[in-house]
């Protein structure tokens, strides 16, 4: 991650809106955060650190207590923070719980805290990727980053006071640390899925052992010999049961027949009461029957005669009828007439009306003779004012142009003394510019007699790093040589020994060849001798080997020390050589001679803008004489075109009053003229439309009346007919009565029935009939058959049943009872069976699994993890890179190692850090060491670190380190090789940030972002090379 913007209000010192712009410092700087105690440093890595996560870089400072007191109450306390990861560009913004003035009236109100994430594209574009939502924002960035809070303050963040915390840290500690940043949870879930596997293997194991013992007791037995043993007398007892059921199952069946029998004789008994109750019930309806069958032959006598009495009803109706119609006739009739009258009244006035439209046609034509005299006029005013208005426009461009010629002049004047003055000034500019470049040669010098000045100083420290690996290496190679000679020694010694056990007494010795051998060579009284231990030529060849390499190593690190000799009295022989040519400039400070340079070259700059601006004066001047001449001639045009526009208003003025004097002043507006023509026109129209439709519709009326009588006189001769024919209807039903069933026609209106209830009365007659006949046969039946069977005893038979009910129930009871724990003994030995089977598969399964559980989560040997020996091994590298800044900072005297021993009882081991003294030679923990030492040595931690990380891939990028104060408990030295390391470190494209109050820093480091106190609250100032 890398910072490139961060933006703040109202937190801590900075009362208002306060930025720093990361870019201004260039890519991947080395530069200082400045400014005296309790002005706002470290605020500036709390502001980060609260942008991200919500929280300070301490956990003494709560976010919400970081709101300003200065600030005003409507200032919100906020944190915009702009950062990159890899190519993406994301911006957070964070807000904290804090009290606000409320927008409308008095008082306060509590805003809540807010949390925004968004990311930003190569064109500026923003997404919002998370919204107002604190925990949301902060899981975010912890995915994104890969580190939490705490773990950002520990890599990424060496705080005031804390700087320890990463180096003293616990292996359970680095732990969570390092998997984060090496991204090892790989390892950490096959450990917990090792775990997991072989937990549930145990689990099950359980399980299936209190399963066993579950089926046992749910069987009330205590061993598995006490199922087999019940088992098999539980089977001997079913089959006896089994019988005894069966035979009372005969019994109860033979019961039950009976039973059955006498109930079926009961059931015909009852069914003969019942026809015999039917057919009583059926007697009770023939007084209805009968009537009902009455009125339906009085109904079909009616009927017969029914057509002739619905005709005389349909000559009543249409009589009826017509008599309505005869007198709507009539109604409709007096309604005409009464139209007709109104009709011919309106007539009459609309010709009264139509003798105006002669006199109106006249005023027509009058109106039309003016609209051409008002045309003229509007045609006439028109070219009048356009008159005006060009007379006026070409008299004011006259006057505007002569007062342009005047202020041309004026400039050119003004302009010509401007290049007087300029013309002065250039006359230094050549001395200047000699002068200039004087000093530019004299900087370049400076800067490369500073630049050799540095390259003979790390010469001088690598020279004695060369000389220390040279004593080194001699004295490797001055062990080698005696090494090497025991090694010949011991073998020749060997040899002898090899020699001596072969002499045969009398034999000649294969050496000097003497017979006798009083003294032969012996190591049996050597108490370290065995055959082991005899040294063989291989060995003394590879010790003559290593003898050679060490002298060859020697040799190298001999050329090197000659090397650098060289180099550094090149070194100060080109130093020597540039204070020659310097002189007493030399002994200047290159900060003084910068600043005269500058001052000069602003001088320079200015002088020549202003050969530029002489330029520019002179085309001025050439242009306003341009100007001159040509506004001359404009102004000579433009007061002979106002003259020539004056003629043309006055010719257009006495036009106009001609006009005016011929054509009456009421008709001058064409509007009114134009609407008094229409209207006239309009009401000689609407007279005519008048007069045509009276006449239209009072011919239409007249029509009407004549159509209506002739229609009346119709409906009174079909009246005549129809009375006729109904005095004939009215004859023809009275002999028709006569000579029927009934008396009047009240009787035979009585007697109809409509056909449905015709209908219904014949099924009813008929449906008496059939049941009756059927019930009477089935008497007949059933009296038959029951002529000669005595009537059954049914209660004493049901109490016979029951009886033997009773003893089948409690002998199938007992049968169930058995069968039930025969088949419970036989479920039990079968899972029984399955459980052992199971069992004995998770036993082999947890003899693999939870060893591996075991050693994978460091249960064994030195309490080791997998993720933990892995991460040893990662840390080891880190060490590695570690110890060698730390191995220049503390000038060859310590380097940091990785803890082998043991950690006391369960605690987790494996990943604590000692520190190796070379002045003792002994490794001690990193606890006992000082301040200004543990401060390097965290330092150099952190720096290794971000090398490691950096270097593996998918690991998480930690190109960035603020480290808030710790130089101060460094000596010069010290400090100057910790900020040479952290330059070398600067210049692979890391982000470095030093909060300190050392003075020798701030000479030192060019690129500083300055905090600056007041009593009104502290600002910022970015400040780039």
């Amino acid at each position: 991650m890398k910072p490139l913007k961060l933006s703040l209000q109202a937190f801590g010192p900075f009362v208002a809106k306060e930025e720093v712009d990361f870019s201004l410092l260039g890519t991947s700087p080395l530069f200082l955060i400045n400014g005296p105690t309790g002005s706002g440093k470290s605020t500036i890595l709390d502001a980060i650190c609260f942008a991200l996560y919500g929280k300070t870089t301490g956990n003494d400072r709560d976010a919400a207590q970081m709101r300003c007191d200065q600030a005003d109450a409507k200032t919100l306390t906020k944190v915009v923070f702009d950062f990159s990861l890899g190519q993406k560009h994301y911006r957070v913004s964070r807000s904290p719980v804090q009290q606000r003035a409320k927008t409308k009236g008095e008082g306060l109100t509590e805003h809540k805290g807010e949390a925004s994430l968004w990311k930003v594209d190569g064109e500026g574009e923003m997404q919002l990727v998370v919204g107002k939502k604190l925990r949301e924002v902060t899981d975010e960035i912890e995915t994104l980053t890969g580190l939490n809070v705490d773990q950002f303050r520990q890599v990424m963040v060496l705080p005031q006071g804390k700087f320890r915390e990463l180096l003293l840290a616990d292996s359970a500690d680095r732990e969570k640390i390092f998997s984060k940043l090496f991204q090892t949870d790989i390892y950490k879930r096959i450990e917990d899925s090792l775990k997991s596997r072989a937990g549930a293997i145990s689990n099950d194991k359980k399980e299936h052992d209190n399963q066993i013992k579950g089926l046992l007791d749910g069987a009330n037995l205590n061993t598995e010999d006490a199922l087999e043993a019940q088992l098999k007398s539980q089977r001997s007892a079913l089959s006896e049961a089994k019988d005894n059921k069966e035979a009372m199952n005969i019994v109860l069946q033979n019961a039950l027949a009976q039973k059955r029998a006498a109930e079926l004789l009961l059931a015909q008994h009852r069914e003969l009461d019942i026809t015999k109750a039917r057919i009583q019930q059926q007697a009770q309806l023939k007084p209805e029957i009968e009537l009902k069958q009455q009125k339906l032959d009085r109904a079909q006598d009616a009927q017969k005669i029914s057509p002739v009495f619905e005709d005389l009803l349909r000559i009543e109706g249409d009589r009826e009828k017509l008599l309505v119609e005869i007198e709507e006739s009539e109604k409709k009739a007096v309604k005409l007439n009464s139209a007709l009258e109104k009709i011919t009244e309106t007539l009459n006035q609309s010709k009264t009306d139509a003798e105006e439209v002669d006199g109106l046609k006249q005023l027509v034509a009058e109106l039309k003779r003016y609209e051409q005299k008002v045309s003229e006029l509007e045609d006439a005013e028109t070219l009048y004012k356009q008159s005006e208005v060009a007379y006026r426009a070409s008299s004011a461009h006259a006057e505007n142009q002569q007062k342009k010629r005047d202020e041309t002049v004026e400039s050119k004047a003004l302009l010509e003394k401007i290049s007087t003055d300029i013309q002065k000034k250039l006359s230094k500019l050549g001395s200047r510019q000699v002068e200039l470049q004087q000093f530019k040669q004299q900087i370049t010098q400076m800067q490369k007699l500073d630049a050799r000045k540095v390259a003979h100083d790390k010469l001088l420290k690598e020279q004695e790093k060369h000389q220390v690996e040279l004593r080194k290496r001699e004295r490797a190679l001055d062990a080698s040589v005696v090494f090497a000679k025991q090694q010949e020694l011991s073998w020749h010694t060997a040899q002898a020994v090899i020699l001596a056990d072969e002499l045969q007494a009398g034999e000649p010795c294969p050496v000097c060849g003497s017979k006798n051998h009083p003294e032969p060579a012996s190591l049996v009284n050597d108490a370290s001798f065995n055959e082991t231990s005899i040294v063989t030529w291989k060995q003394v060849e590879h010790a003559r080997k290593q003898l050679e390499e060490d002298r060859a190593a020697m040799q190298v690190a001999s050329n090197r020390v000659s090397e650098t000799d060289h180099q550094m009295n090149e070194a100060m022989k080109s130093i020597l050589e540039l204070e020659k040519d310097l002189g007493a400039a030399a002994s200047e400070a290159l900060a003084d001679v910068k600043q005269h340079y500058e001052t000069l070259r602003a001088e320079v700059d200015s002088l020549e803008k202003s050969r530029g601006e002489l330029e520019r004066t002179s085309k001025k001047i050439a242009q306003c004489n341009t100007a001159i001449d040509t506004l001359n001639d404009i102004v000579k045009q433009a007061l002979e075109q106002a003259e020539v526009d004056k003629t043309r208003y006055t010719t257009h003025q006495v036009t106009v009053e001609n006009i005016e004097k011929e054509l009456p002043e009421k008709y001058r507006e064409k509007n009114a003229l134009l609407t008094l023509m229409q209207q006239s026109g309009e009401k000689i129209k609407n007279l005519d439309d008048s007069l045509k439709k009276a006449q239209l519709a009072h011919g239409e009326c007249r029509t009407d009346v004549i159509k209506q009588e002739t229609h009346y006189k119709g409906l009174l001769s079909a009246d005549k007919k129809l009375t006729v024919q109904l005095s004939s209807a009215q004859c023809k039903w009275q002999q028709t009565i006569e000579g029927s069933a009934f008396d009047t026609q009240s009787q035979y209106t009585a007697a109809m029935l409509a056909d449905d209830t015709q209908k219904v009365y014949e099924a009813e007659i008929s449906a008496y009939r059939e049941g009756l006949i059927h019930l009477h046969g089935q008497l007949n039946q059933q009296e038959k058959d029951l002529s000669d069977v005595v009537k059954p005893d049914l209660d004493s038979i049901s109490q016979l049943c029951e009886e033997k009910q009773q003893h089948y129930t409690a002998a199938e009871t007992v049968w169930k009872d058995i069968d039930a724990r025969v088949n419970q003994l036989k479920a039990v030995k079968k899972k029984l069976k399955t459980a052992h089977d199971k069992r004995a598969m998770l036993e082999e399964a947890y003899a693999i699994y939870g060893t591996l559980s075991d050693v994978a989560n460091g249960r064994t040997g030195n309490n080791i993890s997998l993720q933990r020996f892995v991460l040893s091994v990662l840390l080891d590298d880190v060490l590695i890179e570690a110890s060698r800044r730390l191995y220049i900072m503390t000038r060859g005297r310590f380097q940091l190692l990785r803890k082998q021993d043991k950690s006391k009882g369960n605690k987790a081991s494996g990943l604590e850090l000692d520190v190796e003294d070379a002045y003792t030679g002994k490794s001690r923990s990193v606890a006992t060491l000082s301040g200004g030492e543990s401060f390097m040595a965290a330092l150099a931690l952190a720096l290794g670190l971000s090398d490691v990380v950096q270097a593996y891939a998918g690991g998480i990028k930690l190109d960035t380190l603020f480290i808030d104060e710790g130089f101060g408990s460094l000596d010069q030295e010290s400090l100057d090789l910790a900020i040479r390391t952290l330059i070398d470190l600067q210049a692979t494209g890391r982000t470095i940030g030093i909060i300190s109050h050392v003075s020798e820093l701030k000479e030192q480091m060019a690129l500083r972002i300055d905090v600056i106190s007041s009593k009104t609250g502290s600002t910022i100032k970015t400040v780039a090379a």
